[in-house]
């Protein structure tokens, strides 16, 4: 009589919630949020950024991934590796949590909590900042500041002549840098409200003679 074929187990799949840094675990979500060094992936328990200095993957927000790897963390955010084995799996809708109203309170506790971290969807309003290729959030109320996390330069692109603007950025705070950046990889940026141009300014001139010279005079400010 023949016997029937035994079918292999597949991985046991961890709650993303439930993984330990230096552990090595599988979990299964979909990708919620993207940037040029990886990308936050998600499921009904939690959220976790995986890592890579390399990334050139071209997964779409809502792709299910299956990924096997060891839990690592920078900045007291906690991660996946980037020799993680990724299995992909179907397109489907994103539906994303409610988010964090990350005021200064939560961005001020989020940082000086030195405990390793799972991402958080935060909602974060403020003024945005740029400097070269530096996009903040400045959060009234607080010095620390809300960080653009290698953001993809099409949506950087779209921010270039809003610098001084009021935004209200959503996205994953994954992780802490230099003890003040609270890294946001982003999902989505609206501009509240544009900065006002500066007005022109007038000024009165009063020629000043030198030793009663009218060749030598200058103008000044009164």
């Amino acid at each position: 009589v023949s016997q029937p074929a035994v079918v292999p187990a597949g991985p046991v799949i961890t709650n993303i919630a439930d993984v330990e840094y230096d552990g090595t675990y599988t979990v299964k979500g979909v990708v919620a949020a993207i940037s040029t060094r990886g990308f936050v992936l998600a499921d009904q328990s939690g959220a976790i950024f995986y890592y890579n200095s390399s990334y050139s993957a071209d997964y779409q927000i809502g792709q299910e991934l299956t990924i096997t790897g060891t839990i690592g963390a920078y900045g007291t955010g906690l991660q996946l590796s980037a020799d993680s084995e990724i299995v992909e799996g179907e397109v489907i809708e994103m539906t994303y949590p409610q988010p964090v109203i990350a005021d200064a309170t939560v961005i001020d506790a989020f940082i000086s909590d030195t405990n390793n971290k799972f991402a958080q969807y935060s909602q974060v309003t403020g003024v945005l900042s740029i400097s070269g290729n530096y996009y903040n959030v400045v959060v009234e109320g607080t010095s620390n500041q809300a960080s653009f996390y290698y953001t993809p330069s099409e949506i950087k692109n779209q921010l270039a002549e809003a610098n001084g603007a009021k935004v209200e950025l959503t996205g994953y705070a994954i992780s802490v840098s230099s003890g003040q950046y609270y890294n946001v990889v982003i999902t989505d940026i609206e501009i509240l409200e544009m900065p006002q141009p500066e007005e022109p300014q007038s000024y009165v001139y009063e020629w000043v003679l030198a030793s009663g010279d009218m060749d030598n005079g200058a103008a000044q400010v009164v």
